[in-house]
């Protein structure tokens, strides 16, 4: 049977590609990590897997967090809000290439805003293709996508024409604000994007679903060697945490997290199961179980399609990797990655 046939029946792992577990407790017994729950228990090599994924309802004691590290395993913790932490062992094979850091340092420097107006028009000319997918859909009526677009359009224009970091941003923010105001045509319950906590369904799973590309990002930018903390859209300044991994994962939001979000909030909201689905209170709206559980099962299958022969994980690395390159002087420019939709495309979402 297939993970997702054996997680209805309380399997406690919901991924294999990456490892993601919950509803279990872990132990390592020499180099096998052991997962068990009340129903079953299961044996995994330690040399099978580079992460793993804990979810709330798991629990794992200080010694195996030492073994999965003295092994070089990541373990990212998930909470009910999304990504809450990312413990990244000494003894990693992902290091920073000092040869690198000081490219990039000094490119921050001279040419932070040609990266940036890069990263953001691949942001823009993403925002955009989601807009054509959800009237393809029929999520968002089409005067609706037409009219975001004619100012989503337009942000693309001005870009060209931004000099300063600060023009940069505010190209990119007007775009996510018109699908925002497309979306809230849509849903009456979503009123613009909320963070920190998140008020409503929607907004639950577009950060929900953006800390795990957050997550990913922060694997894949360590891996080929950058440096997370210098970034080039969002400012390196005061942030306690790797502000790269933002810049990067924002030009895959559109096509991976935020559509995931929509579809499933969209598909949810017509069987209406949203009160059954989310917990709203004062201090946010949040995923339930077992929908947590499914949900982001479906979102790292999605995370799996290929696209052109790759599967998102390996464009998200190739694009880290790219940026290297480029920050080396080995590729005369960079472009982003954009999503180049199918002409006919099959969805299977919750």
């Amino acid at each position: 049977m297939k993970y997702e046939e054996l997680s209805k029946l309380g399997y406690p792992i919901l991924s294999d590609k990456p490892l993601v577990v919950n509803n279990c407790s872990l132990g390592v017994r020499g180099k096998i990590l052991v997962v068990s729950n009340n129903s079953f228990t299961i044996p995994i090599e330690l040399r099978s897997f580079d992460e793993i994924w804990v979810m709330p309802e798991t629990v794992i004691s200080g010694l195996t967090l030492h073994v999965l590290a003295k092994h070089g395993k990541a373990v990212i913790i998930l909470g009910k809000s999304g990504v809450s932490s990312v413990l990244l062992p000494i003894s990693t094979k992902w290091l920073v290439r000092g040869d690198t850091v000081i490219s990039q340092v000094k490119l921050f420097k001279t040419g932070r805003t040609i990266v940036a107006r890069r990263i953001v028009e691949g942001i823009i000319r993403n925002i955009r293709s989601l807009l054509n997918y959800l009237v393809s859909k029929r999520i968002i009526e089409r005067d609706t996508v037409d009219f975001a677009k004619r100012y989503v359009n337009r942000a693309l224009e001005r870009l060209d024409a931004a000099e300063t970091i600060n023009d940069i941003v505010s190209c990119e923010a007007e775009a996510w604000n018109y699908l925002y105001l497309a979306l809230s045509e849509r849903f009456e319950f979503f009123s613009g994007r909320v963070r920190r906590p998140p008020r409503d369904p929607l907004n639950a799973l577009i950060s929900y679903f953006n800390s795990i590309l957050y997550g990913l990002f922060i694997r894949y930018i360590l891996k080929s060697g950058l440096e997370p903390t210098v970034s080039f859209v969002h400012s390196p300044y005061g942030y306690k945490r790797f502000a790269l991994a933002f810049d990067l994962k924002d030009v895959f939001a559109p096509a991976t997290s935020v559509r995931s979000a929509i579809v499933i909030t969209h598909n949810l909201y017509k069987r209406g199961l949203l009160e059954e689905a989310f917990e709203s209170s004062d201090k946010g709206c949040f995923l339930r179980e077992p929908y947590r559980s499914i949900i982001v099962r479906k979102f790292f299958n999605s995370l799996r399609r290929r696209i052109n022969n790759y599967s998102y994980f390996m464009w998200m690395y190739r694009e880290c990797v790219k940026l290297r390159e480029f920050i080396l002087g080995h590729r005369d420019s960079y472009d982003p990655w954009l999503w180049r939709r199918k002409k006919v495309s099959v969805e299977k979402e919750l």
